[in-house]
């Protein structure tokens, strides 16, 4: 190590990683690469869905429980 408080033991490995990293992407194809990412709102209603059944179930199991002990 030097006096520049830098560990370049590593240095090898993290620049193979990245040439590794560039190669990975140099694979997929350019539309992927420049796609504006889409927003997620319908995940926010599908997990508004979700919720809202498995408080029905909840609710639906609760009443057939409280009833069968009736």
């Amino acid at each position: 190590m030097g006096t520049d408080n830098v560990d370049r033991r590593l240095l090898a490995r993290f620049e193979g990683s990245m040439a590794f990293e560039r190669a990975r992407r140099e694979l997929l194809p350019p539309m992927w690469l420049n796609a504006e990412p889409q927003p997620a709102e319908h995940l926010e209603d599908l997990f508004d869905d979700v919720l809202i059944r498995a408080r029905e179930r909840v609710r639906a199991q609760r009443e057939w429980r409280d009833q069968s002990q009736a």
